[in-house]
């Protein structure tokens, strides 16, 4: 996943709780799982049209805090496995 640095994103929520709560329903997601499912999976936890109502800098460090975490799992799920 890309994001582009040149658009704004608020990154102080992933220092807040709402990033610890992002980073708990991405943890729930399985490693095998593509960012797009994962990303799914996430966005069923929002009340319906939240999204919306959230500002594009909030939206955007939302998916990076999402595609972050996702990632980190895997890395970790290969290390594990191979021992490493």
């Amino acid at each position: 996943m890309k994001i582009n640095p040149n658009r704004p994103i608020d990154s102080t929520i992933a220092q807040t709780g709402n990033g610890s709560h992002l980073r708990r329903m991405t943890n729930r997601a399985h490693v095998g799982a593509s960012l797009l499912e994962v990303c799914r999976q996430v966005r069923q936890g929002f009340k319906l049209g939240a999204m919306q109502n959230f500002q594009p800098e909030v939206r955007r460090a939302i998916w990076k805090i999402v595609a972050d975490q996702h990632a980190s799992n895997r890395d970790l799920y290969r290390r594990v496995i191979l021992g490493r």
